[in-house]
């Protein structure tokens, strides 16, 4: 209808309407479309996007409230970056709400410094250089506070054809910081070996948390009287006052002065506003400090307070003051032990001076033994005298814990009671060097405590001489480094292990391979295990299931590595074994097939069967070659022509693979500005009846023509694949299918059905029903005569998921056809469960003579049973029409009827039969077809 409206400045115009009902969950919409009269021919085409738009939020309702309802946080981003969806998780995760987190990009609370690393990750999956990342940096909450993520974004097609991401993130605040206190608290320890004296190591402790612990600033400060001096610091100093001592008024009731009369920590998490930091805003402003916590240190001679500083509001949580004040217990205990044996070595030189001269008083003589009495017994640190035959004298109290033994229980006993048996060698050496005239050793070794467990310690041992110079005893000072060396091997482990599934991560990897080829061995390798298609897993069921089947196939790829051999995961889906040493090059291949033979049985995943499949290549270590690592990208050209030939499958490294993979890989940079720019077409070959010879569908092949020639779909639908180009290349398919066959029904009258191949990506796509449905109401073509074609091979993949796929595509009436049949996992239990309209006979049983025969008749056969058309793909002889005719086969393609041709010439095809043909419909007149 036509009405007139009129405009905000009163401006009179026509407009033309058109509008429709559409029932929604029982809640009926209006759609309503305007355009004025030079727009009004497109007004049909708006309502029917309209309603295509509505449908497609019906249909996406479940899974809209599934992504809403999870708590992992997710968002949905453009090719822009911009943010089109994120669920209630992640909007609480950044401390943000929804309005103000949609149309924007992830910049806009992504920490400044990791900017750069989140575009370069997706530029990446723009360029289609990979289909998936995952790396972690930090988010800027709302309230200023930063999280650490990990973030895993991949590629997602929309129904409409255009390109989203999906992204999944994880807090990985807890992670990094305990790797971060891990770092430091070995840190901590280590210093106290190298350290002269307690300033020297309050100044490395200042220099560790700065360098180690990405402080900008860590100062220590002592009360003096009247006067705070400050005897460490590290960092953006300047923030510090000028003069390094400052009387205690200056300081007022500030952080440093509270944590020093308290003993308590002092947390003030935002400076700048912070009225109790006001003297010092101008001064952390400068220095770009924006919280702090003071925290009380007990120094050998008295109370310090550690001063420790971050850019960041909100910074100093529990978590990491509970951290920091582990890091200042560590400090204490070995400050104790920097100090205890000078100490305790001063002050019993001093009695031992007083009691043999008998010239000081009995005042000076107690308060040398006080002295002693302090330095030991009351030491943290644990001490031990013994005398030159290593029986105990004395032991503190603090000695006597770490061994789990009494003092009567340790004095007179040997040490070598309580010494680990394969350490006693070392406690004699370190006699041996005191006794040869060394003032000081350090070693390390282990005790055996009571309880059986063992501890390893630091010593700190020292000869102390009588007025001849001769050895009176020795005593010795010890540092508990049980838990750092267990934290120590807990970062060697992580820095060289890969954390989801355990295996050898690349930088272990490459430090064996090179010891390898630094050996020169005669025969070794690498070989390359890449899952194909695992971008679908994690499409389908989400990362979580991926991450557990990775783990499930590194557990079955440890079963079958030999003991010489190293199992590594490279990240994402490729893992790295290095096979060394081997007898001969021959032995390769069947360790090759014993990793294939992993990934025969199905993965069982909580309710989720997955079979997966994987490609092999080999490469053998060259110990000639210049650059060691090599050999991996030489496994890698391998791995592609695996993928290349056919999937799961092993290939083995030649020279001329690198030309191959440098013409593929131009070969790729054309494909995508051809897919981009719509260069590709698409040819259609019809589908005849084999009793009838007429035409009854067509179907869509791509083509991609160049100026120096046609470039073969062998050559670049397999690289396709190995990106999303083979998604957009789908939807175009589809399209241009789609609207070619609504054309051929004006032009000639008759209605052949179209059929169009979806690969792999495109089948396990959840978007694939919606984007079907969207594209038949676009054109106008109905559901019946639409058959989709997907390979045996990939259906099987996973039966559960196909079962889904095909019950959404027969809702909509739309056909399936099982490609290549015969070839894979046929059986009567897949057709039963998969209802599929069509099966096509792989071409090679064409060629197979009498055993060809058999395996036509049995899926013939088995498809009249069934009430399932079979179709013979690739017929280009008489023979061979006459054979399928006999066997009652029900439809034929191959070049002895028509090869695809351009989409204006399908109507003469399907209008009426060629006369080329007539002789074919003579010559089977007489040749009738069984009878079943």
């Amino acid at each position: 209808m036509v009405t007139t409206l009129r405009g905000p400045g009163g401006a009179v115009g026509e407009v033309w309407l058109a509008w429709t009902s559409v029932d929604l969950d029982g809640v009926p919409w209006h759609v309503v479309a305007g355009a004025n009269a030079r727009e009004r021919e497109d007004l049909p085409e708006c309502v029917r996007r309209a309603q295509r738009t509505l449908a497609l939020a019906a249909s996406e309702d479940l899974y809209h409230h599934a992504l809403t309802s999870t708590m992992a946080p997710m968002l949905f981003t453009d090719k822009d970056d911009q943010i089109v969806f994120a669920n209630g998780a992640f909007c609480e995760l950044v401390g943000l709400p929804l309005s103000q987190i949609l149309g924007g990009t992830t910049d806009a609370f992504t920490h400044e410094e990791d900017r750069g690393i989140a575009r370069r990750h997706h530029e990446q999956l723009v360029r289609a250089t990979t289909s998936e990342v995952r790396y972690q940096k930090r988010y800027r909450r709302g309230d200023g506070r930063v999280v650490s993520v990990e973030v895993q974004k991949s590629v997602l097609a929309a129904a409409t054809g255009s390109r989203r991401f999906v992204v999944s993130v994880r807090d990985v605040s807890a992670l990094v910081q305990r790797d971060r206190f891990l770092t430091l608290l070995s840190a901590v320890h280590r210093i106290a070996r190298l350290a002269h004296d307690e300033r020297d190591y309050l100044n490395q402790l200042c220099d560790t948390l700065v360098e180690a612990g990405a402080y900008p600033l860590a100062w220590v400060a002592t009360l003096d009287g009247n006067n705070l001096e400050v005897v460490a610091a590290a960092g953006v100093t300047q923030y510090i006052p000028e003069t390094s001592t400052w009387h205690r008024s200056a300081a007022q009731q500030g952080p440093t002065l509270s944590a020093l009369r308290t003993g308590q920590r002092q947390v003030h998490s935002d400076v700048l506003r912070d009225p109790i930091m006001a003297p010092w805003h101008d001064r952390a402003g400068s220095a770009g400090l924006r919280s702090s916590v003071a925290l009380a240190l007990r120094l050998p001679e008295g109370l310090a307070a550690l001063n420790v500083y971050e850019r960041e509001v909100g910074a100093f949580d529990e978590a990491e003051c509970l951290g920091l004040e582990e890091i200042v217990h560590e400090a204490e205990l070995a400050l104790a032990f920097v100090m205890s044996t000078r100490e305790a070595t001063y002050a019993l030189e001093d009695a031992r001076r007083s009691e043999g001269a008998r010239q000081a008083s009995e005042r000076h003589l107690r308060e040398s033994e006080e002295r002693f009495r302090l330095a030991f017994h009351q030491n943290m640190a644990p001490m031990v005298f013994t005398g030159l035959d290593d029986h105990v004298l004395e032991v503190n109290a603090a000695f006597s814990t770490l061994v789990g033994y009494e003092p009567d229980e340790l004095i007179g006993r040997d040490t070598t009671w309580f010494t680990h048996p394969d350490d006693r060698r070392l406690a004699a050496a370190a006699r041996t060097r005191l006794q040869k005239g060394e003032e000081q050793v350090r070693y390390s070794k282990r005790f055996v405590r009571s309880d059986g467990r063992t501890v390893t310690v630091d010593v700190l041992k020292s000869a102390v001489r009588d007025d001849e110079g001769r050895i009176a005893y020795f005593i010795a000072s010890e540092l508990d480094v049980t838990e750092e060396r267990a934290l120590a091997e807990q970062l060697r482990h992580r820095a060289l292990h890969d954390p989801l599934t355990g295996l050898a991560n690349r930088t272990l990897f490459e430090e064996r391979l090179r010891r390898v080829h630094d050996g020169r061995p005669a025969y070794a390798a690498v070989l390359l295990v890449d899952l194909d298609d695992f971008k679908g897993v994690n499409d389908t069921y989400g990362h979580q299931v991926g991450d557990r089947l990775l783990i499930g196939i590194a557990r079955r790829l440890e079963l079958v590595t030999r003991a010489t051999d190293t199992l590594s995961r490279m990240g994402g889906d490729e893992f790295l074994y290095l096979a060394a040493p081997l007898g001969s090059p021959d032995e390769v291949r069947s360790i090759a097939e014993r990793l294939l033979g992993v990934f025969d049985e199905p993965f069982a995943l909580g309710g989720v069967t997955l079979h997966q499949r994987a490609s092999v290549g080999v490469a053998l270590v060259d110990p000639d070659l210049p650059v060691w690592s090599d050999v991996i990208g030489r496994a890698d050209l391998a791995m592609y022509e695996a993928k290349r030939r056919h999937r799961g499958r092993v290939a083995f490294y030649a020279p001329d693979l690198g030309t191959h993979a440098s013409r593929e890989f131009t070969l790729a940079q054309n494909l995508e500005r051809a897919v981009r720019h719509g260069d590709l077409c698409f040819h259609y070959q019809p589908i005849v009846s084999i009793a009838s010879l007429q035409v009854v569908g067509f179907e869509a092949l791509a083509r991609w023509p160049t100026a120096a020639g046609w470039i073969s779909p062998t050559a670049f639908i397999p690289i396709a694949e190995q990106s999303d180009l083979i998604m957009e290349l789908g939807v175009q398919a589809l399209d241009d299918a789609v609207a070619h066959a609504v054309e051929w029904s004006r032009a000639s009258g008759s209605a052949p059905f179209v059929s169009v191949n979806l690969s792999g990506h495109q089948f396990r796509d959840r978007w694939l029903p919606d984007l079907v449905e969207a594209t038949l109401a676009r054109h106008g073509l109905t559901a019946d005569r639409l058959v989709l074609e997907v390979t045996e091979s990939v259906a099987m993949a996973d039966l559960a998921a196909t079962r889904r796929i095909v019950a959404a595509l027969h809702r909509l009436g739309v056909g399936l056809a099982l490609d290549d049949f015969g070839t894979g996992h046929s059986s009567l239990s897949y057709l039963l469960g998969l209802d599929p309209r069509m099966v096509k006979i792989d071409r090679s049983f064409l060629d197979e003579g009498e055993s060809g025969d058999i395996v036509l008749d049995a899926v013939v056969a088995l498809g009249h049973d069934l009430g399932v058309a079979t179709l013979a793909e690739g017929v280009e002889t008489f023979d061979q029409l006459k054979r399928l005719r006999r066997l009652g086969c029900s439809f034929a393609q191959g070049f002895l009827f028509s090869p695809a041709v351009p989409a204006d010439e399908v109507p003469l095809l399907a209008a009426r039969r060629p006369r080329e043909w007539t002789r074919l419909v003579q010559g089977l007149v007489n040749d009738s077809p069984t009878t079943r």
